[in-house]
């Protein structure tokens, strides 16, 4: 079904335009993105301390967070809700394409957890945000979006942003003198960078796959990607304990002691809260402007590494950030103007 533009209309939800978004759904959507930011500020902070001090399973901590995507259905889904998921999964294919941006979201988060132990949350969040860049480059390649000379010009600065914090990795008092990290601070920072990419993968498949901004929808398709990480995904755990000891695959199948327990859940619990508010960011804005809100994790988490770490806020962090930040704040002008319907 195509509008009067003759844009599809599942394209033109990915870019943020879909016409059936309330203007209520967007202020909706803006406070999401601000708990979005806190929660992964929060969640990051939990989740570095304890897989530098007793419990490095990255993979397992990956599992369990998204695998809380199903209290969604418990606590939402009723009635209604449940017919909801029932009409989600009817449609063509759709449990496969679940299953599939399930995948792709534990892998990225994997390799961002990973990463965590070898760079600190300042570095890491600098990095991540250049999904925004990704997220951008893939909706050009899909056809959604035009590049300018413009734009082009500012995913270079933005990618040389990410250059100049990967070249000079800042301090991570954090992890000092830990024994959970297997990356020094360089692979740690090609790691995370590794995750923003697919981050930024998974922000499209959503809003393809969740086209609408109807909240039940989006409840549907968390609880959904709950279960099907929970019941599908387990299988990887029970492969990790061969791989080679001391390697950053290798996670042997533990019980965790009850710091790390307590760890774990609250991590998980915050992580949950950041799954779901992104998902709505993303449903009722759009991947873009769910990228650019992101990006207020930068200078939140320079703050809070500095406060809760002394770790110092480096030039290079000061600056790549910056043009990391500007570039992309350029590349979402130049997209809102492509986007603005003919006169």
């Amino acid at each position: 079904m195509s509008n009067l533009n003759g844009m599809p209309d599942g394209d033109k939800a990915l870019l943020g335009t879909d016409p059936t978004k309330p203007s209520s759904g967007s202020i909706f959507g803006y406070i999401c993105l601000f708990f979005v930011v806190v929660t992964w500020i929060a969640q990051s902070e939990v989740a570095q301390a304890v897989e530098t001090s007793s419990y490095n399973r990255p993979y397992i901590i990956t599992y369990v967070n998204h695998s809380l995507g199903l209290l969604q259905g418990l606590v939402f889904l009723r009635g209604s809700g449940l017919d909801a998921v029932k009409t989600f999964l009817q449609e063509g294919g759709m449990f496969w394409k679940v299953l599939a941006v399930c995948m792709v979201y534990q892998l990225a988060d994997w390799a961002w957890y990973i990463g965590l132990t070898g760079t600190s949350v300042a570095d890491g969040t600098i990095l991540f945000n250049s999904m925004s860049v990704f997220v951008f480059l893939f909706e050009w390649l899909l056809g959604r979006r035009k590049l300018s000379l413009m734009s082009g010009l500012a995913i270079l600065v933005s990618l040389v942003g990410v250059v100049m914090v990967q070249s000079k990795p800042g301090v991570n008092n954090a992890s000092a003198g830990s024994t959970g990290g297997c990356l020094g601070k360089l692979g740690g920072n090609a790691l995370v960078l590794v995750a923003a990419i697919l981050y930024a993968v998974y922000q499209v498949a959503v809003d393809a796959i969740v086209p609408s901004s109807n909240p039940t929808l989006t409840n549907a398709f968390v609880a959904v990607s709950g279960f099907v990480t929970l019941t599908m995904l387990w299988p990887v755990a029970t492969v990790l304990p061969f791989a080679t000891k001391g390697g950053c695959l290798y996670e042997p199948l533990d019980l965790p002691s009850t710091e790390a327990v307590m760890g774990l859940a609250l991590t998980g619990l915050l992580a949950f809260a950041f799954n779901v508010l992104f998902c709505f960011a993303i449903v009722y804005t759009s991947p873009l402007v769910t990228a650019v809100g992101c990006m207020l994790t930068v200078p939140a988490s320079l703050l809070t590494d500095y406060f809760l770490h002394n770790d110092p806020i480096g030039a290079a962090a000061v600056c790549g950030s910056t043009l990391v930040v500007g570039g992309f704040l350029v590349i979402s002008c130049q997209a809102s103007e492509s986007d603005k319907p003919a006169e």
